[in-house]
């Protein structure tokens, strides 16, 4: 039984990616977010990256004050959370869109 399902998963997988395949990612429908206040090392390091691989990405409160708490000590206050709200309400209508928020601006794009 195990087995059955194993396969059975295998088969979707590989008809999604197939299908995944024959319909390529154009550039405008890949919208690349990420959230960051200042221009750290890490965040330069990230959007570095991001043009190696020609990705477009937006930064959400780039230059703001940073309001959301101390989330090393405690819970956040749900600043970056309200920044990709208001941005996804902007592309709402964009059916084709695939949108990659990426938390922190230290991860680099491989």
């Amino acid at each position: 039984m195990a087995s059955c399902r194993l396969l059975w998963l295998a088969a979707v997988c590989f008809l999604s990616s197939a299908w995944a395949e024959h319909r390529k990612l154009s550039p405008e429908n890949l919208l690349v977010l990420t959230a960051a206040t200042e221009e750290t090392d890490g965040f330069r390091r990230f959007m570095r990256t991001a043009t190696q691989f020609n990705y477009t990405v937006k930064v959400l409160g780039l230059g703001e004050e940073w309001k959301g708490g101390d989330v090393a000590r405690t819970v956040g206050g749900g600043q970056k959370v309200r920044w990709l709200k208001k941005e996804l309400l902007k592309h709402s209508e964009k059916k084709e869109l695939v949108v990659m928020f990426v938390d922190r601006s230290v991860y680099l794009i491989s």
